[in-house]
């Protein structure tokens, strides 16, 4: 800034600006400079210089003044966001020590022990994402990738991409889905800058990119920016009047963009930004510096330098976009600050009130666990996951996709079991397990399009469009093949679509009993638990109620013909200002009320048809960290474990904290009851697949194995039966996960075969060839879903294990009879079964068969 601009700004404002002061204001007009030329480049290069400066001075003095107003109301939303935890922690605190601290962990997840009056972070964040997803599916439509998954739709893609380019394509299905992607981004960057964001209303806002450090890196920059440079909109290159830029400025602006990507330690910048700040009030407000002049740029650069698809792009945008808004409504604009010093004033007065007394030694290490583990949950719940070595993460991440697609082909039936969990959670809620049981089937009907349709609009089911499942303690497989291939698997078994189905169901019964209480009672405060479940317990205000009560219910058809109303997203959406400008700004109003009905229906659908939230994977991380040995190594071993895990986490935990002991027993019943007798269809089930009859139900054997794979035990338990009873795992190697149970296979295959050749051993290659086809059955997906296994034994495997070891199909009939006492309705040999299943083997009806195992038992516990 001139001398005589410094001095006439210095008598505006009374007094001596600073260097830095004078620099900020400097900056500020020259910013604004560039971007009116880029309204109009003609008009503003023919204005004299003097009119440029004055209308860049009253643009950055209007950016200044605005600014100051967002800080005005950050300040205001960090003091509310404060008074909200202050007043939680302290209702929820006891007396124990830590009680604090855990109560403050409860504002990040969902707890189901002593959860209290209060809507996570995570939850939040998830509701706003489901909702976003379900406004997106003419988007997801447009550009779904083909083949369940494995295949991109390139057609679709590009249309897409044109579309959000504004060039017309005259395919109808990539308008509607460019136009539903504009919207849905208008309105979260809407309800960003109404939580302290500062998003201008900028078209390139709503393009994300992603950049591949590792390409980008690989390239160097005179190749990188050598490919770039004829992809850019050279009319958004501007200097201050209004001329283009030379080559040699726009490299060089460029050139900070190069170091930003290539020194990205996580390997995933996902946009062109130049660096900004630290709250995430703050993300998005930055301007970015790479334009593309078309679709096909943009689509030229995606293919050369990013570094996941159109699909992955626009998810991983939304989840981050959900992330920051919803972290800023629930902690502030600024949750590091808010949750961190939450953190560190409670730990201190947890610990000054230990000190003199005689367990302090044995206390403070478990306050020092606590508070470290909040700063981790902190971090999980923002996104923000430390990868020491991603190339490391990147490997064992591979092959945890690749387990989970070969060692789950019949995850749909041990699945079975899960139905449990919806009837306890069903208890909870106070509402009637067989309506949630019905609605259930009828969106899992493939005749039902409809009903799951209504569920899908309103948030609710979409991880089998989505293809993100976190069942196995991750929110998404990832982008490379392996990753495909396990949503694959997930998806042509049909467990994805059972367990959608049981959320959708659960979530509309849900919806339907809020529509019910909310015409029964006129407050919130007239619900108790003991009547109404736990959404008395809920973070729901009194606004958000009479929200409820003012929308218009949805109707849910049932296939009888029946309609049972539904408080819904979708059905508050349509509340007319009107009928809620007496409580405040209605659009607000809407919004919150939206957010917390899904949020609690989420919730409550995770607990039916198990999630592993946020809470339960930081547990089980044990303090580790991804990209080191032990933190993926631990990670690995814990595959399939996380389901257990989370039902001891989440469902035990409520059990605790349900009131009374008849309560307790109710809900606990059917987890272990109900479960283990869907565990033992299941067993069944499993048994006529693989051409056995039905094994003898009187048998304990039979009960033990159903206790294995049911009572919350789930896939860990099946993968573990099956390891250690039918695949000669060792013990150590079961219980150690598929990391062990594959290093145990390739011993086998190598060491051992070789250890038992030098000795002499006649067996030893026969071994080895059974070993080997052993091993290459158990780990091919796709050819072992289980509608598939009888064909494929039968055709394929059978005949191929005889040939390679003369009596492996009657050593395998004998050791079943034995460990199972079954017998054979289809014999391993033949192409086509002899006789259809004897159902009679499994002494259901058969009272004398019952009397004669129950004295064996007796018998073998010695009890007269």
């Amino acid at each position: 800034m001139k001398g005589t601009c410094i001095q006439a700004v210095q008598a505006a404002l009374g007094r001596a600006l600073t260097p830095a002061q004078a620099k900020t204001i400097d900056d500020g007009i020259s910013l604004q400079m560039r971007l009116l030329a880029r309204q109009d480049p003609d008009a503003w290069a023919k204005l004299p210089q003097a009119d440029r400066l004055t209308q860049a001075a009253e643009a950055a003095a209007n950016s200044m003044v605005a600014e100051v107003k967002k800080e005005q109301q950050r300040l205001l939303l960090t003091v509310q966001a404060y008074d909200r935890a202050e007043q939680f922690v302290n209702s929820l605190a006891g007396g124990k020590p830590g009680d604090k601290l855990r109560a403050l962990s409860n504002v990040l997840d969902f707890n189901t022990k002593g959860g209290g009056n209060f809507t996570s972070a995570a939850s939040w964040i998830k509701a706003i994402q489901e909702e976003t997803f379900s406004k997106l599916i003419d988007t997801w439509t447009a550009s779904h990738p083909k083949f369940f998954g494995l295949f991109e739709n390139r057609e679709g893609t590009r249309d897409l991409v044109r579309e959000m380019f504004g060039e017309n394509t005259g395919n109808a299905a990539a308008k509607a889905g460019a136009k539903a992607w504009m919207d849905a981004m208008d309105e979260l960057r809407d309800r960003g800058n109404a939580a302290g964001k500062d998003v201008g209303k900028l078209n390139e806002w709503h393009f994300p990119q992603s950049h591949s450090s590792n390409r980008v890196g690989s390239a160097g920059i005179e190749k990188w920016l050598g490919d770039l440079m004829p992809l850019l909109d050279r009319s958004k290159y501007l200097n201050e009047d209004g001329s283009r830029m030379v080559d040699a400025k726009v490299r060089d602006i460029l050139s900070q963009a190069f170091d930003s990507i290539t020194t990205d330690g996580q390997n995933k910048v996902e946009s062109s930004r130049m660096a900004g700040y630290g709250m995430p009030a703050n993300r998005g407000a930055e301007h970015r510096v790479i334009f593309y002049k078309d679709a096909d740029s943009y689509l030229a650069y995606q293919s050369a330098y990013g570094e996941k698809s159109l699909w992955n792009i626009l998810t991983s945008h939304v989840r981050a976009t959900a992330r920051d808004v919803g972290l800023s409504e629930v902690l502030g604009p600024n949750p590091d600050q808010v949750f961190g010093a939450f953190n560190q004033r409670l730990f201190l007065e947890e610990k000054r009130a230990m000190r003199g007394k005689p367990d302090f030694e044995k206390v403070g290490p478990k306050l020092d666990k606590a508070k470290a583990f909040n700063d981790k949950l902190l971090d999980y719940v923002a996104g923000r996951q430390a990868v020491v070595d991603t190339d490391l993460a990147g490997k064992f991440q591979a092959f945890r996709n690749f387990m989970t697609a070969a060692k789950l082909p019949k995850v749909i039936i041990t699945a079975l079991g899960d139905e449990a969990g919806m009837m306890s959670t069903s208890f909870a809620n106070k509402v009637p397990y067989g309506d949630v049981f019905m609605r259930e089937m009828q969106t899992l009907s493939p005749v039902s399009g409809q009903a799951r349709a209504v569920m899908e609009h309103n948030g609710v089911g979409l991880n089998s469009m989505m293809g993100a499942l976190n069942r196995f303690g991750q929110e998404e497989y990832g982008a490379g093949w392996t990753g495909k291939l396990a949503n694959t698997v997930m998806h042509v078994s049909g467990a994805e679509r059972m367990w959608d189905a049981r959320r959708q169901g659960l979530a509309s019964v849900l919806m339907s009993y809020i529509a019910k209480v909310t015409r029964e009672h006129e407050n919130f405060a007239d619900l108790n638990r003991a009547d109404h479940g736990v959404l008395a317990n809920k973070g729901i205000s009194e606004e958000d109620w009479k929200v409820w009560k003012a929308a218009e219910p949805e109707m849910w058809s049932d296939p009888t013909g029946g309609q049972r109303p539904m408080i819904t997203p979708k059905s508050i959406a349509a509340i007319p200002d009107s009928a809620l400008k007496a409580f405040g700004d209605p659009a607000a109003l809407r919004r919150h009320a939206s957010t917390n009905l899904l949020a609690h229906v989420l919730e409550e659908a995770g607990m039916g048809a198990m999630d592993t939230g946020p809470r339960q994977r930081v547990a089980m991380q044990m303090g580790t960290t991804k990209g080191t040995w032990g933190g993926e190594l631990l990670q690995s071993a814990m595959l399939f474990k996380s389901f257990a895990a989370s039902m001891m986490m989440k469902h035990w935990a409520r059990a605790g904290e349900m009131p009374g002991a008849g309560s307790k027993f109710g809900y606990v019943a059917p987890l272990i009851v109900y479960g283990a007798v869907l565990a033992a269809l299941g067993n069944q089930v499993r048994n006529v697949l693989a051409g056995r009859d039905p094994e003898n139900m009187a048998s304990p054997k039979f009960w033990g194995a159903a206790l294995l794979r049911g009572g919350g035990l789930g896939f860990y338990g099946d993968f573990f039966y099956d390891e250690f009873t039918e695949n000669d795992t060792s013990l150590a190697a079961a219980v150690g996960g598929p990391l062990a149970t594959t290093g145990e296979d390739l011993w086998k295959l190598s060491g051992a075969s070789l250890i038992h050749h030098l000795q002499g051993d006649k067996q030893s290659d026969k071994m080895w060839k059974g070993n080997a086809i052993r091993f290459g059955k158990q780990n091919l997906p796709i050819l072992n879903l289980w509608y598939l296994q009888s064909a494929m034994d039968h055709i394929l495997w059978n005949q191929v294990q005889e040939a390679a070891s003369p009596g492996y199909l009657e050593r395998m009939q004998a050791r079943a009879e034995v460990t199972k006492g079954t017998s054979w309705y289809w014999q391993p040999g033949d192409h086509l079964p002899e006789r259809a299943p004897d159902v009679s083997t499994a002494h259901i009806f058969n009272v004398d068969r019952g009397r004669q195992e129950a004295s064996k038992i007796a018998d073998s516990i010695n009890v007269e």
